[in-house]
């Protein structure tokens, strides 16, 4: 779930690429007519998305006051993410999902198989590797894979700390993926298993070549 804030222009066609990317959008903004056209308009494109109205303007006060709301139901915040736009204020996403709770994992074995142990986040932290990608480049490297896993395996690593996630404002949004220094850290695990998989091949398949 992302929740977003502002109905205008830019709020507007931010909404909109996040849904296209898979994710639930709250819109929260003090224009309810506005707000609700813009909820009307993703859903008529498949998307998910709801609008909540809010006259609060302090910033402070509106994200405890969500955070108060959202603990209601479970739901953690884990992180938040503030751009600067070009119309002179702040817009921040709030970043809202269910986590496992990691921290109870003792086996460094199965706690870096949690954070990486699968093929999607392998390829993703490999095409990383060769430098900054955006949301579109990465699903043309990695090839068969659908929007909606992309976008839950990038929200994976980012929320493990191992990418990082940059919007700009722009319009339309640009958004671009890369690693974070602890990410990098990975790299000598992924070249390891590159190194087996070629020793593997030499070892049983060359035969066959």
């Amino acid at each position: 779930m992302v929740i977003t804030g502002g109905t205008g222009v830019l709020g507007k066609a931010i909404a909109a690429h996040l849904a296209e990317q898979g994710a639930k959008v709250v819109i929260m903004g003090r224009k309810a007519e506005v707000g609700n056209a813009i909820v009307e308009d993703i859903k008529a494109k498949g998307g998910e998305a709801m609008f909540l109205t809010t006259n609060v303007l302090d910033e402070a006060v509106l994200e405890q006051n969500l955070k108060d709301i959202l603990d209601k139901y479970g739901v953690k915040v884990t992180f938040f993410v503030t751009i600067e736009s070009n119309c002179g204020f702040n817009l921040k996403y709030f970043f809202l999902m269910n986590t496992e709770d990691l921290s109870s994992i003792e086996c460094p074995v199965i706690l870096t198989i949690k954070l990486i142990g699968n093929k999607w986040k392998l390829l993703i932290l490999r095409a990383l590797f060769l430098g900054t990608c955006r949301f579109n480049q990465l699903q043309k490297e990695l090839g068969d894979i659908s929007q909606k896993v992309l976008t839950e395996n990038l929200r994976d690593l980012e929320r493990a700390k191992l990418i990082s996630r940059t919007v700009y404002p722009e319009v339309p949004p640009r958004v671009e993926y890369s690693l974070t220094p602890l990410g990098q850290s990975l790299r000598g695990i992924v070249q390891a298993m590159k190194d087996f998989g070629e020793n593997y091949q030499a070892t049983f398949f060359s035969a066959k070549k």
